[in-house]
């Protein structure tokens, strides 16, 4: 019964678009009701929002097609009929395209589409003036905003490779400069036999600063190096680094040199 009356229904809205008294009607309280769809669309936290090149990568248009629906009825009905369609995901693309370039009228921020398809087009060899008249169509972003886009994109791609070399650089840099400590102030002896006598090395912070090697980041890893290397700096590690020896500085160099360091993948 209820599937009866839903098609009776239906069938009577259909005819009131060709009703000649309210035929004239609809198309102005469809603008007003599709108007105030976007009016709040446009305050909606959309995925249009979402322009961060790290959030763009995973970007669908499946995704901003069930939005669509969800948000704006009235509108998604019209532009799947357009699509000739009878759901909106079997149109995705086209339907995520024409939304983006209105809700762009209204508010500028919903450029999530407008930016993959700037990444797109500069990854093609697209021309300056050509990005600027697609720009003027709301298809796509300005030369200059595509520009940053690629550059943030370069930022993120490269942050993991610069983690992975800022950890290695660190650990050679720290070896070197214990290596440096070590060759100027121990004695170099000719005598293969180890010294019975320890020998106190200065690495206070005055003393650090006059080689070449020193940098404040370095300096601390040194630090902490001689700290772990220190007979008893497990059960005392507030043990004070400044008062090291000979052999404190070769089992640090040593301790690095073994040291397990990231590989990249």
């Amino acid at each position: 019964m209820k599937n009866i009356v839903l098609a009776n229904w239906k069938a009577a809205a259909g005819g009131f678009f060709h009703h000649p008294e309210l035929e004239k009607e609809i198309p102005d309280a469809l603008r007003r009701n599709v108007s105030k769809e976007f009016k709040n669309y446009s305050k909606y936290d959309s995925v249009l929002k979402e322009t961060e090149s790290d959030v763009l990568v995973s970007f669908s248009n499946i995704i901003l097609a069930y939005e669509i629906e969800q948000q704006c009825p009235l509108w998604n009905a019209t532009v799947s009929g357009a699509c000739g369609v009878d759901k909106s995901s079997e149109a995705a693309n086209p339907i995520a395209l024409a939304t983006s370039a209105v809700a762009r009228k209204r508010n500028a921020t919903m450029s999530a589409v407008a930016y993959r398809i700037s990444a797109i087009l500069i990854h093609s060899g697209v021309k300056f003036v050509d990005v600027k008249r697609l720009n003027h169509l709301s298809v796509c972003m300005s030369p200059d905003q595509t520009v940053l886009l690629q550059k943030k994109m370069g930022n993120n791609f490269n942050s993991k490779i610069l983690v992975w070399k800022k950890i290695i650089e660190q650990n050679k840099a720290t070896i070197r400069f214990l290596k440096a400590i070590q060759t100027d102030q121990l004695p170099q002896s000719e005598d293969s036999e180890r010294m019975e006598v320890d020998v106190e090395v200065d690495v206070g912070e005055a003393r650090m600063r006059t080689y070449q090697e020193y940098r404040e980041d370095i300096a601390k890893n040194v630090i902490q190096a001689l700290e772990k290397a220190k007979p008893g700096s497990d059960c005392h590690p507030t043990v004070n680094v400044n008062r090291v020896t000979d052999e404190t500085i070769a089992d640090a160099i040593r301790e690095l040199q073994l040291e397990s360091l990231p590989k990249f993948k």
